[in-house]
């Protein structure tokens, strides 16, 4: 059970000091045994010691009366019954507070015992209100118990002050009141002590079901753990596993695949001699251009797998962005030509040296650009952009005036075999990796791709790598880096 402050007060009995629960209260009891029982050993303990002891004193002032033999059999009666209770609650301990009872029960019955023995003593009544205090306030036992025994108490003094002593009416009204506040004061700090160990109780209890619940969720976070390593394992073997057996085939494939885009190439340039049936000729143009299509998606496939399964790795270099964009545009340009669509690249800040992997950033770019030519209608313009914002990030942008994305598609172009449309406008087909392979490579220099598209207006890609790849500008500025 859980406690704050609210549900604790709300637990204890206002008059006892005691869980209103019986449950609740047993299990405390249960709880504070030991620590009782230690307890009520050293009390009965010191309870016989004092009777057996007193035993000495009273032989020397009533040397050979017979009252003193009386008073030595009830002494050691009193004493073997209180040891007998101590013994009890050891041994049946689920009686512990009628064995408890039992011991504070005997003790005023006694000492009222002696005092009709004795005649009457002076001290008797100092004795009374003080074993009064001893039963409420040191001997360990529940409210109820411990107040009818020291009811008990109060009433076997007030008989006995009446009856032996012969003590002046507002003498024995003094000394009642006096027995009636020691009673109160007792109960009063009974109480209190009472209410303060069972705060400690429920405090202790909540704060060991927290750190049970603690341990329970550390203990189910590690078989968590665990199952996710075993799981991560297994999938890393896993992917080792797939990507060793798809550069295996990438091999198997790509052995036979460059033979016949080989010599379909050398069958169309009529190397050893001219084929005089077109026929002829638009079969070999089929065989080499699907050849080459076959082989460019087996390689976006393997480059796909290997950044998935993180087994590739980047060769970092000081790559000049001049140099690079100059070298892109070329490999693209006669796919332009050949479309009727005009491409150029312009920087908007001194172009900058990066620290990344040249041949993986030039894939990104190829793959923006040949994405960006296939969707863009002839008389149409693609743009590559270079810029560096005033937080030194690396932008490097793709922008054309082609037919655009629908908001619904955007989120899926970097999904691997996701295309926003089938085909390009002149037929052109795709894997749809391309875009999904460039995000992973971006991500690998810590970067990304951003998207903005309008349909029927175009789409801007652009590259955003981090500041810390950036190495400066170079010495000569320009704007117009390649038409």
């Amino acid at each position: 059970m859980t406690f704050n402050d609210q549900t604790i007060d709300k637990s204890i009995h206002k008059w006892t000091g005691e869980f209103s629960d019986t449950l609740l209260e047993t299990t405390f009891q249960n709880y504070m045994h030991r620590t009782r029982l230690v307890h009520l050993q050293y009390m009965a303990s010191i309870a016989a010691a004092v009777f057996f002891l007193l035993i000495i004193p009273e032989y020397f002032r009533l040397g050979q009366e017979p009252v003193f033999t009386w008073l030595a059999a009830a002494r050691t009666i009193l004493a073997l019954i209180i040891l007998c209770c101590v013994f009890g609650i050891r041994y049946f301990p689920k009686y512990a507070d009628e064995f408890a009872f039992s011991a504070q029960f005997i003790i005023p019955i006694g000492l009222t015992l002696f005092d009709f023995l004795k005649g009457g003593e002076v001290v008797f009544f100092g004795n009374m209100v003080l074993t009064v205090l001893v039963l409420y306030l040191f001997v360990p036992n529940r409210m109820v118990y411990s107040a009818s025994a020291c009811t008990l108490a109060t009433i076997m003094t007030a008989v006995s002050l009446a009856l032996t002593h012969h003590n002046p009416a507002p003498v024995l009204v003094q000394m009642y009141i006096m027995l009636i506040v020691a009673n109160i004061f007792g109960y009063a700090a009974t109480l209190r002590f009472n209410v303060i160990r069972r705060r400690e109780y429920a405090s202790y209890m909540t704060e060991r079901e927290g750190r049970e619940q603690l341990r329970a969720e550390v203990e189910r976070r590690m078989a968590t753990e665990d199952g996710l390593r075993l799981a991560l394992s297994d999938a890393d073997r896993t992917s080792r596993q797939k990507s060793g057996a798809l550069d295996d085939l990438s091999h198997e494939l790509r052995t036979p695949l460059n033979a016949i885009i080989g010599y379909s190439e050398t069958i169309k340039k009529e190397v050893f001699g001219p084929l005089n049936n077109d026929q002829y000729k638009e079969y070999v143009s089929v065989i080499h251009e699907s050849g080459n299509h076959l082989l460019e998606l087996i390689t976006k496939m393997l480059d796909h797998s290997k950044a998935e399964s993180g087994t590739v790795t980047l060769t970092e270099t000081t790559v000049d962005i001049e140099e690079l964009v100059n070298g892109v545009l070329p490999m693209v340009g006669s796919l332009a030509r050949e479309a009727g669509i005009e491409i150029k690249a312009t920087s908007r800040s001194a172009v900058p040296l990066i620290r990344a992997d040249e041949q993986k950033i030039r894939q990104i770019l190829l793959n923006l650009l040949s994405n960006a030519l296939k969707f863009t209608p002839a008389g149409g313009v693609v743009e590559l952009i270079v810029d560096v914002p005033e937080n030194q990030t690396v932008m490097l942008a793709v922008r054309d005036t082609g037919v655009g994305i629908p908001k619904e598609d955007i989120e899926k172009v970097f999904q691997p075999f996701e295309q926003s449309m089938a085909h390009g406008l002149r037929g052109e087909s795709g894997t749809g990796l391309g875009l999904s392979l460039s995000a992973r490579l971006a991500e690998l220099h810590g970067g990304y791709i951003t998207v903005e598209s309008t349909v029927n207006e175009g789409s801007l890609f652009t590259l955003i790598l981090p500041k810390e790849r950036n190495l400066g500008a170079r010495p000569d500025e320009t704007e117009d880096i390649a038409q």
